[in-house]
């Protein structure tokens, strides 16, 4: 567990989540693979390694236990393999029942395109061209952005607090249009 919480704290150090490690690592880990069949709602590999990891200490301690009670402890050579097999079941079946609660993958906008087609509210303005403003864009998963944007149309003014939409991308700033519902 302690090597678990080291490698998620190095990987947030440089910003990647465990889904692109493992990517790297097997390469066909995302889809129609055995990946699939351990991990079958899609949620963040580290959150379903914490569930393995507790379904694998859990079954090892009811195993032990129980060996114990009828005679004698079992060798760890006969207990690890036995834990960890029916470890990857039970930590499918939780994984289904828990996978309603959290996201089905680890999500990020990876640049200013994403977000094209959305609506948002200007935070930091007037937006004028020439002098950048900052809005306010939820993406497809929910997630708040301030990105820098600023008029489409160079005669423009858009106020802050009014409504935008994103209809391109110009180097590092969003270009925009005022919406009206």
């Amino acid at each position: 567990m302690l090597a678990l919480v080291i490698l998620e704290v190095v990987l947030a150090l440089i910003a990647k989540p465990l889904s692109a490690l493992l990517h790297v690592i097997v390469p066909d880990a995302t889809s129609g693979s055995l990946f699939d069949a351990l991990n079958p709602t899609g949620m963040p590999w580290s959150i379903y390694l914490k569930i393995l990891g507790g379904a694998f200490a859990a079954l090892g301690c009811t195993i032990q236990a129980s060996a114990i009670g009828l005679a004698v402890a079992l060798p760890t050579w006969i207990a690890v393999p036995v834990a960890a097999i029916t470890a990857l079941p039970v930590a499918r079946h939780l994984s289904r029942i828990l996978g309603r609660w959290f996201p089905r993958a680890e999500t990020y906008v990876q640049n200013g395109s994403d977000l094209i087609g959305r609506v948002g509210e200007v935070t930091v303005g007037p937006a004028v061209i020439g002098r950048v403003a900052r809005a306010r864009f939820f993406d497809q998963y929910g997630n708040m952005h301030f990105p820098r944007v600023e008029p489409e149309a160079p005669d423009v003014e858009i106020a802050a607090g009014r409504q935008v939409l994103v209809v391109a991308v110009k180097g590092n700033v969003l270009e925009v249009v005022g919406f009206h519902e």
